[in-house]
């Protein structure tokens, strides 16, 4: 395809024509807009039966759609026969710093429904691993802390390479296992080279980035430098090795220009290295390496048979301060001829779990269950609105929040979900005045949550409605109750008449909450309206997640998830592959 060929010059130190350029964002185009037509061939099927006119309509029409899609895709491979792509910048001293083969991923599954394009995503991982760094930890205003890299702008332009944030959490999902061998390693007080290898994806840079965020670790080691091996020119260029010694020595502090203009010898330039390295303990990462090179073999315990030769990189790392090497490569023949085979460390895939909890952090799950366990966790709080267009995202959001957060579930107790939404369509069912039926929702509130307390048939029979909210009052008083009306779907809300009715069913539940009580109501509601009639102006979440699964709300009252397991498994345990497609369904999800 057009982007590996991309990705190779661009390693290569190309720069890439400006019509391939503009050819791959009409790929990219094409990809979305073919997304889009399958997601609506999709909903068609979900959403019409049988022969009727409407579903035939809009089946002619999308059958329509498609045969053009068809006939734009081929006319957009015969404008993609390029004969080359690319040219060769003038060689440069800096790093020729481009991240685009680590840029963007395509799952499968999005890829195949034409055969072209490629789907940009900006990459924190790649946008930090994409040069050499030192890394300063400063404190910012706030007290925050960064981590900045030391690079002059003169060498790395500062629209990339103006500091070096702290990742996001969802980076840091389920690598606790490999983190603990890595720092168990670098612990120890004698020099150690480490190897880590895994495919595209799986997580090898994101592994070394959540080590460096430990402050335990960090403060152990000066200076920390991090290199990109794949950024700089391939090792036919005949300054390779030079380079590599020379951004290391760069991030020591040393004037680029002066070298160049004095143009040193490699030895000169390792024994300088040594020089500046000996007696400290440093800590430099050798990222996404992809070939083996004699120049910086043999970094650990040299392999049996093998040879040192004068001149290598491993001359230039003192081994009496402790110092440490991080090497990062897909392959892991790779990973073993630059450290040993001693200290190789394999990237497992995520299991289904931490993939899971990425593609929430991506889509936005995270941060707004993060809210509402905030305001769960505060205190003086009686209710709290959560609204939204898509009320299985409510549902499964507050589900996650209520029980599945620990501080939730111990501060809470009795928890008691009430499916609002059943039972309005249990009672539309109903042969029954429409009166009687808001009525009879009230009731069959009042005694799901009897039943979420415990009490009895011999306790409420025969009750009155007003003597069964008493007893509900009675139970819940003085204790840190948590009663969640979920999907509430007020029939007819917006005509004056029945906003009058729901208004009088709403302030006779009102009547079972006690006063003086240390409880919290959630209610989960589609229309900003409605939830501020139920619990005022304050403490209101607007949720605005796509729609991904069914609204109907017979099944969200159902313990179900919003993010389904085949969904999940599409990432194959990648979190790259997880990031990326919780990327897509978020955007596809605005734009729609």
């Amino acid at each position: 395809m057009i982007q590996h060929r991309v990705d190779d010059e661009i390693r290569n130190g190309c720069e890439i024509e400006a019509a391939v350029l503009v050819w791959m964002e009409k790929a990219e185009e094409i990809v979305q807009e073919a997304e889009n037509l399958l997601e609506s061939s999709y909903r068609v099927k979900a959403g019409c039966s049988g022969l009727s006119s409407s579903n035939i309509i809009i089946r002619r029409r999308l059958s329509k759609r498609a045969r053009e899609m068809s006939q734009y895709c081929a006319h957009i491979r015969e404008e993609g026969m390029f004969d080359t792509i690319s040219y060769r910048l003038p060689l440069r001293v800096a790093v020729d710093s481009t991240f685009a083969s680590r840029r963007g991923c395509i799952i499968p599954q999005f890829r195949d429904h034409i055969n072209i394009g490629h789907e940009k995503f900006e990459d924190p991982l790649a946008m930090a691993s994409t040069s050499t760094f030192v890394f300063l930890w400063q404190n910012e205003k706030d007290g925050s802390e960064k981590l900045s890299p030391s690079c002059s702008n003169a060498l790395f332009p500062t629209a990339r390479y103006t500091s070096f944030q702290s990742i996001a959490y969802s980076q840091f999902i389920g690598f606790d296992e490999q983190e603990n061998k890595i720092r168990d390693l670098i612990c120890e007080s004698s020099y150690k080279a480490i190897g880590v290898y895994g495919m595209a994806g799986s997580g090898k840079t994101a592994l070394i980035l959540k080590l460096l965020n430990n402050p335990s670790v960090r403060n152990q080691f000066s200076p920390i430098i991090w290199l990109c091996l794949s950024d700089i020119r391939s090792k036919e260029d005949a300054e390779y090795e030079v380079n590599i010694v020379k951004y290391i020595l760069c991030e020591l502090g040393c004037d680029v220009d002066k070298w160049t203009v004095l143009n040193p010898t490699r030895p000169d330039l390792l024994k300088h290295l040594k020089n500046l390295l000996m007696s400290k303990k440093y800590l430099i990462v050798f990222d996404d390496v992809w070939e083996n090179n004699e120049f910086y073999s043999n970094l650990g315990d040299a392999l049996p048979g093998s040879d040192i030769f004068k001149n290598q990189l491993c001359e230039a790392l003192p081994r009496d301060g402790g110092g440490k090497i991080i090497v990062t490569s897909r392959q892991r023949e790779v990973g073993k001829n630059m450290v040993g085979e001693k200290n190789l460390i394999s990237m497992k895939p995520l299991n289904r779990e931490s993939c899971k909890m990425i593609l929430e952090e991506e889509i936005g799950i995270t941060g707004y269950a993060k809210k509402i366990e905030d305001l769960l966790n505060g205190s003086g709080i009686v209710s709290i609105g959560i609204y939204g267009p898509n009320s299985t995202a409510n549902t499964a959001l507050v589900r996650k929040v209520v029980f599945s957060t620990p501080s939730v579930r111990e501060k809470f107790q009795p928890i008691i979900w009430v499916p609002v939404s059943r039972m309005s369509l249990n009672q539309s069912h109903q042969n029954s005045s429409f009166r009687n039926e808001v009525l009879n929702i009230g009731n069959e509130i009042v005694k799901y949550i009897l039943t979420g307390i415990g009490c009895g048939d011999e306790l409420t029979k025969d009750k009155s409605d007003f003597e069964l909210m008493k007893i509900v009052n009675q139970s819940l008083r003085s204790k840190h109750y948590l009663i969640v009306l979920a999907d509430v779907w007020l029939e007819g809300y917006g005509d004056a008449t029945m906003e009058d009715l729901w208004n009088v069913v709403w302030e006779r539940l009102s009547r079972a909450w006690p006063k003086d009580g240390d409880g919290v109501i959630i209610v989960t509601t589609e229309l900003k309206e409605v939830v501020q009639c139920l619990v005022g102006d304050k403490n209101l979440v607007h949720v605005e997640l796509p729609e991904w699964g069914t609204n109907e709300a017979s099944e969200v009252a159902i313990d179900r998830h919003y993010i389904s397991d085949d969904i999940v498994d599409q990432c194959c345990g990648l979190p790259f592959a997880a990031k990326t497609l919780g990327k897509i369904i978020r955007e596809k999800g605005l734009q729609s």
